[in-house]
């Protein structure tokens, strides 16, 4: 996920006396595209597979994505979903590896 330093942040003296600064808007939103949203190489290692051959499903539209300026993002429901398929799929063609 697109990592974010501290959710909360603490002053020196909020934190001696243990108050929370509010989390802004900005802050709730970054936390539903985490939530939601998969770069390419998280998208890779929730699938268990690699970097490009993640790029090439998308490429053939297998894998729905949407581009950002340089950075891909993929649904994780949608990555769910071919988790799903790609564990059937392997216990159909790799029986052996069971």
């Amino acid at each position: 996920m697109i990592y974010l330093k501290k959710l909360v942040c603490f002053s020196k003296l909020e934190k001696r006396r243990g108050a929370r600064m509010e989390i802004n808007s900005q802050e709730k939103d970054r936390m539903w595209l985490n939530e939601t949203f998969l770069t390419s190489e998280e998208a890779a290692a929730f699938l268990g597979i690699s970097k490009q051959a993640l790029l090439s499903l998308a490429k053939r539209h297998k894998i729905p994505f949407c581009k950002k300026g340089k950075m891909t993002l993929f649904h994780r429901i949608d990555l769910e979903l071919r988790r799903e398929k790609q564990t059937a799929l392997r216990d159909k063609y790799r029986p052996y590896d069971k």
